[in-house]
């Protein structure tokens, strides 16, 4: 009798066993409210699914040129005091060339308007600031980012060293008398390195310090990256034989790395609405395609 019933009942539905068959469109609306079953998927998972798995959006950076300043530097020592200089005269330094590309304040990133997403494993265009999974939260400039660099605003550098002995020195570097230090080599902010052909990661913070050629104080200027690589890089600094490497400002964290470390590190944020909700999106990476075009694709994941 049982098996009459089984053969019955595979004549009315034509499916093989463990074939699951789609349900009508009224059984999809019920299992919809009923989640107490584990299987049925819920409002919640479908909202989710609304929204892209990654975001890749076509990104120019502009460098923002520090305006003309007056700032000099000097060094002063309990027996000798040096001619002044201007601290932001490319000749006043070691490498002018390097100078004059370090004198960046900021660099912006601008969106240019084009790009893709990704749902359910599938590539989407974008256009604009619509897509089919809502709007992006972008200014109408297109400004999404704006790294600043750290610059000097005092009109006057000064670095006083009084000599103990033969081998120390009491140094009070400018500005902050509260860092001063035997033997200390203060590093302060000049501005940051960008040229048109930079790799992202070649545009970083750049420090100067100020040291003396004969009777004229001048400048030596070195990049984040290389003072990393010396061990002596703010904001711990370092020591080389009896001299202490320190930054004379409090350096933060996301200033010590790269405009390519920092999209790397989810520094850029993208806000998409739909239907009144909103998801966040950090930057994850970038990819370069052509060093002499200032243009490049950002990509950007769901914030954990």
């Amino acid at each position: 009798m049982d098996l009459e019933k089984g053969i019955r009942a595979q004549s009315i539905r034509p499916y093989p066993s463990g074939y699951w068959e789609p349900p009508t469109a009224s059984h999809w609306e019920k299992t919809i409210l009923d989640t107490s079953k584990q299987y049925l998927r819920t409002d919640e998972d479908i909202e989710s699914w609304s929204w892209p798995e990654e975001v890749c959006l076509r990104v120019l950076w502009r460098r923002s040129e520090l305006e003309v300043r007056s700032t000099t530097a000097q060094i002063v020592t309990s027996s000798d005091q040096y001619n002044p200089c201007n601290f932001y005269d490319p000749h006043s330094s070691d490498n002018p060339e390097f100078a004059k590309q370090a004198s960046c304040k900021a660099v912006e990133l601008i969106y240019q308007g084009t790009g893709s997403y990704y749902l359910h494993g599938q590539s989407h265009i974008v256009q604009g600031y619509k897509c089919e999974v809502g709007q992006l939260d972008i200014n109408p400039d297109g400004l999404m980012y704006k790294k600043i660099f750290r610059v000097q605003n005092a009109g006057e550098l000064i670095v006083r060293r009084y000599r103990l002995n033969a081998t120390s020195w009491l140094v009070t570097p400018p500005l902050r008398p509260d860092k001063a230090a035997l033997n200390l080599v203060p590093l302060l902010s000049y501005g940051g390195y960008c040229k048109p052909s930079s790799a992202l990661s070649d545009i970083e913070q750049v420090y100067a310090r100020i040291t003396y050629q004969g009777q004229q104080t001048s400048l030596e200027l070195k990049s984040q990256s290389y003072l990393t690589e010396k061990g002596i890089a703010p904001p711990q600094g370092g020591t080389i034989g009896r001299n202490l490497y320190c930054a004379v400002e409090d350096i933060s964290k996301d200033e010590t790395l790269s405009l390519g470390g920092n999209l790397q590190s989810g520094c850029v944020k993208l806000k998409i609405i739909n239907h009144g909700e909103s998801r966040i999106y950090s930057s994850v990476s970038y990819r370069q395609k052509d060093l002499k075009s200032q243009v490049f694709d950002l990509t950007f994941i769901p914030q954990q």
